[in-house]
């Protein structure tokens, strides 16, 4: 037992270094090493055809490569970490695996990170990991440096080890510090176990490279390979024809390059590259309708009745006034208390992904429409009945500096953010409480053992009922129309709970089920503790109750929570019933969440689990200001490598991505989602909606200032 607590400490101790790589504060690097148009390899990565290159992408920069090479298709997604850090995972389809007729599916992480600059003589210097947390196939690990010679052509020079020095190796150089470098022992066959016991260790050989960019489109490849090792994992000869590999690379357009390669003399293969960056909408920016200008005080408005003026609106018709207005721009106004000199509004935003731009067209709004005595706007914003954040500004702020220069600035200075309060002299205005959508569904299974893609697609009807503006039953039936998730060959080994191992057997039982019905109270204990209960059947394989309570002043950008759930899990027909496991556990996390200055958030997470197994998870997420969000996260717990299986641990990426941004229109709706190399039952936590800190932290004063500049928008 302690044997197996000091070897999860020693692995955790790796994820933590790699978090904190993720978050090391880094000076914007010149074009030369963060180009959009950087040649990507054939596994992804900065690279010419299979080797790499000391250079990055975009910073920000998502790119998705997919390559096929004679008996090997490789599926890659990257992600520009940092100006310096690139990290990927990949998905491997490998026919004749070694020769033995059979197909094997191999899945991996890589990271490159760019140590160096290039200089007037210099070259830029990178190193990397690739394969590093999977089951070892492509391990390797190199240092590389290139040089730029004029406008149009790279040279490229570099040593690795593992599979990179399996092509005309010699002695590791590294030797000469200590012998143990000089021997490199051999992956755990579970696959996922980050090895740093044999990174930069064993066998060593040169590789080197040169691209000339023909035109603004074409760049022709020729590269010196080190890898002798990954054609024979498919079948290939032991010894290669040639160790010279070309390439051409041809740009389609912004974000999208085709490539073909002749490999080692004798092979054959086409690559597919096409690249986003969550800084550049695909529609140029920000396409939303202008906003109402502010109406100065004495100015007249023209109306369908003609021009009038603020203090001309009657009384009885100003709140009419403001929520239809506040409707237009899809902002639902919740409460409004009209003072002698102050008026307070309670808005619930779903127009637009950036709070402060809401909070900017709310007052703008109630610039239009209160009388002239009105001085001070308080704006609160609402999630589900609870005031979580004020935001007080004065109406001659708005009056001042609407069209000067320094707007965005002046305006945040002169603004107030504090707690939402609950006031019980406000009255909510009465609301729809009966609300309700069908919309179409998609259900994906991402690089399962022995398939990569696998989905359904359906129509789901869900509604919701607000007993109270803090309290709502909702609930969701889907309907799958056609797909093959339930083709999934499916055969559990697990030794723990199947928690959600057995995921298959939900997919194959039914083809209408009930998703989730639960009965949802938020509220709040003080200005800065936020309570959730939850009960009811809470996602697709649990039912059971979930409460939680968060710590999060709103000012300050760390949070404290705690979870605890007693659920059971639901039959495979994901009907009413219990009887298929007759398992039920509690679970319960302790969490810490501290959003950086820097666009990174962190998470840690402490607890017991689905199966019952304990320990922690920690993520690290990049945020950005038009809601894009990329991470990744890593779940070590008590329960041994060889007991999880295959993957060691549970870890994975996530990202959301704001419907805003993709369709050039406002809308607060966006995508969420995660892919895990493989789901296994250890590490496992439960998928309850509506948890604490995502639903009130873009309302919180850190996040506003630092989307602020939408405010004018």
């Amino acid at each position: 037992m302690i044997e197996t607590i000091k070897g999860a400490s020693k692995k955790l101790s790796h994820v933590i270094a790699a978090s904190l790589i993720c978050v090391i504060p880094t000076k914007e690097a010149a074009a030369q090493s963060g180009d959009s148009a950087v040649p990507i390899n054939t596994y992804g990565m900065p690279g010419m055809i299979d080797m790499p290159i000391a250079r990055s992408f975009e910073d920000a920069q998502t790119t998705a490569s997919f390559s096929a090479i004679d008996g090997q298709r490789n599926t890659t997604l990257s992600f520009q970490i940092t100006p310096r850090l690139t990290g990927a995972f990949r998905y491997a389809v490998l026919d004749d695996f070694r020769g033995l007729n059979f197909t094997n599916f191999d899945r991996s992480f890589d990271l490159h990170y760019r140590m160096f600059d290039e200089g007037r003589i210099r070259p830029a210097l990178a190193v990397g990991l690739r394969d590093l947390a999977g089951t070892g196939l492509f391990s390797g690990e190199y240092v590389v440096a290139s040089k730029q010679l004029g406008e149009r052509v790279l040279v490229t020079a570099g040593m690795g080890w593992g599979a990179y020095g399996t092509q005309n190796s010699f002695d590791n150089p590294l030797g000469i510090i200590n012998s143990g470098f000089e021997t490199r022992t051999r992956r755990s066959s579970l696959g996922g176990e980050p090895n740093a016991g044999q990174w930069f260790r064993g066998p060593a050989a040169a590789f080197a490279g040169i691209s000339w960019q023909m035109s603004d489109r074409l760049t022709f490849n020729a590269e010196y390979s080190s890898d002798a090792q990954s054609r024979e994992l498919v079948g290939g000869p032991d010894g290669l024809a040639s160790p010279f590999n070309f390439g051409l690379q041809y740009r389609i357009g912004t974000g999208s390059t085709l490539s073909a390669q002749v490999l080692h003399g004798e092979t054959v293969g086409v690559s597919a590259h096409f690249s986003l960056n969550p800084r550049k909408p695909p529609y140029g920016g920000d396409t939303s309708p202008a906003p109402i200008p502010v109406l100065k005080r004495g100015d007249t408005a023209a109306t369908w009745a003609g021009a009038i003026t603020q203090d001309a609106i009657p009384d009885d018709r100003r709140v009419n006034v403001v929520t239809t207005l506040l409707e237009n721009e899809d902002i639902s106004l919740e409460a409004i208390s009209i003072r002698q000199s102050s008026v307070l509004v309670r808005i619930s935003n779903t127009g637009f992904e950036s709070q402060p731009q809401a909070i900017g067209r709310t007052a703008r709004i109630l610039a239009l429409s209160m009388p002239s005595r009105i001085e001070t706007f308080e704006i609160e914003s609402m999630r589900r009945g609870v005031p979580i954040s004020r935001v007080t500004l004065q109406r001659r702020m708005l009056e001042r500096l609407e069209n000067t220069p320094d707007a965005i600035s002046q305006s945040l200075a002169e603004t107030i953010i504090s707690a939402g309060r609950n006031d019980p002299n406000v009255v909510n205005l009465p609301e729809d409480k009966l609300s309700w959508s069908v919309s179409p569904f998609l259900g994906l299974s991402l690089f399962e053992p022995n398939n990569p893609v696998r989905a359904d697609l359906g129509v789901q009807l869900a509604a919701s009922y607000a007993f109270s503006p803090s309290l709502t039953l909702s609930g969701a039936v889907r309907a799958k129309l056609l797909g093959n998730r339930d083709e999934i060959a499916f055969s559990s080994d697990s030794v723990l709970p199947r928690v959600r191992s057995n995921r298959g057997l939900y997919d194959k039982a039914s083809d209408v089920w009930l998703n989730n019905l639960s009965l949802s109270h938020m509220g709040r204990l003080s200005d800065d503790i936020y309570t959730r209960v939850s009960i009811g059947y809470l996602e697709e394989m649990f039912a059971g109750v979930s409460g939680e309570i968060l710590w999060k002043p709103v000012e300050s950008r760390l949070a404290l929570g705690l979870e605890v759930n007693h659920v059971l899990q639901r039959d495979n027909d994901r009907l009413f019933g219990f009887d298929d496991y007759d398992y039920d556990v509690t679970t319960g996390h302790l969490s810490a969440y501290y959003a950086m200055q820097n666009g990174f958030d962190l998470q840690l997470d402490v607890g017991r689990y689905l199966a019952g197994d304990w320990g922690g998870t920690i993520g690290v997420d990049r945020r950005f200001g038009n809601g894009w969000s990329i991470g990744a996260f890593a779940t070590l717990t008590d329960v041994s490598f060889e007991d999880f299986g295959e993957g060691s641990f549970d870890k994975g990426v996530r990202f959301t991505i704001p419907l805003e941004w993709a369709l050039g229109r406002p809308s607060g709706a966006n995508v969420s989602s995660g892919l895990r190399p493989i789901q296994r039952d250890g590490g496992a936590r439960l998928n309850v909606s509506g948890r604490l800190y995502p639903t009130v932290r873009n309302l919180h004063e850190p996040e506003l200032r630092d989307k602020w500049g939408r405010f004018w928008r």
